[in-house]
């Protein structure tokens, strides 16, 4: 279908004068664009859902969700940094299979960290012997600063952490 669209398009851009005065014609189709019916309304529309958008986009940078959404987030961080704590005082040498059944809420986590714009390991910590002291240390430090309300801090001491990580 698209060949035999196309091949209509080039013959009716050679009757039509379309090559030969493309330049013109361009600028005749885009000046044309407002003298079609409703394009008024439509344009009112449009610039309406654009002011609200932004004013919403503007509402929501101020009215405190996003502080509220990092503490939330830094609980669930200090929660699960303390069962993986627990979990490795109680059953040492079976890292990283004791936390299996936290692996969805640890992947949560690692997205919802990643949206907010802070590092986060992911399951980089799983392949190393002493990554259940680590991956505490690290979820207790970041979930603490983020329910502290301390997101900047938050923000380099995750970094901090990956350059550790990977030295």
């Amino acid at each position: 279908m698209i060949p035999v669209l196309v091949d209509f398009l080039k013959k009716w851009l050679e009757a039509n004068g379309g090559y030969k005065y493309a330049g013109e014609w361009i600028i005749d189709a885009v000046a044309g664009v407002p003298r079609l019916p409703g394009f008024y309304p439509v344009l009112l529309v449009l610039s309406g859902m654009l002011v609200g958008v932004w004013f919403d986009a503007l509402l929501r940078r101020f009215d405190g969700s996003r502080n509220t959404k990092l503490v939330n987030l830094g609980n669930d961080l200090r929660r699960l940094g303390r069962d993986i704590r627990q979990r490795q005082n109680v059953l040492r040498n079976s890292w990283p299979h004791n936390v299996d059944d936290l692996k969805p809420e640890l992947l949560s986590c690692h997205l919802r960290l990643t949206k907010a714009g802070i590092w986060s390991p992911g399951l980089a910590f799983h392949s190393r012997s002493e990554g259940a002291l680590w991956l505490a240390n690290y979820l207790e430090t970041i979930g603490t600063l983020l329910t502290e309300h301390h997101f900047a801090e938050a923000k380099q001491n995750a970094l901090g952490v990956k350059q550790a990580l990977e030295a």
